[in-house]
């Protein structure tokens, strides 16, 4: 793929592309030979929302972005690797995420929600009609993400 084919595919103009691809924010994506190769299963924009600074909203900000099928990654949050993955370590010891690779990037991690968590939110009537999840104040989305986790560890 060229640039212009990927901001396509990614839904965003170019010079945003370039932004996220020089901050190497973007799984699923590298250059060889002049293209991009993209994990077509996998890629999926940053999530660009409001991110957390503390523990637990970076943890419920991981999760979120899985849920409304964006990535996440260490930079984006300002934080060490070593960080960021003791917290999806955590978020997927609790059963709320999945981690999956694509062989074409194998140093890619790809972060994606459980059926259940997805299920749960569903269920809960989180998203709108439009599919998107509605946003929460911090407290409340930390206070349903344990609630989900109490209920998931319960089965």
């Amino acid at each position: 793929m060229n640039m212009q084919e990927l901001s396509e595919y990614f839904h965003c103009n170019k010079q945003t592309m370039r932004e996220w691809i020089r901050k190497e924010i973007i799984p699923g994506v590298k250059r060889e030979n002049g293209e991009y190769k993209i994990s077509t299963q996998y890629a999926m924009p940053p999530y660009t929302a409001r991110r957390g600074k503390n523990a637990t909203a970076v943890r419920n900000a991981i999760l979120k972005a899985a849920l409304v099928h964006r990535s996440t990654c260490a930079k984006l949050f300002g934080i060490t690797q070593e960080t960021y993955d003791s917290y999806v370590n955590d978020l997927q010891a609790h059963g709320l995420i999945r981690i999956e690779t694509d062989p074409g990037f194998p140093e890619d991690k790809f972060i994606l929600t459980t059926l259940e968590t997805d299920k749960y939110f569903r269920e809960k009537g989180f998203f709108g009609k439009d599919g998107m999840l509605i946003t929460f104040t911090t407290k409340a989305w930390g206070e349903t993400v344990q609630a989900l986790i109490e209920v998931l560890s319960k089965r």
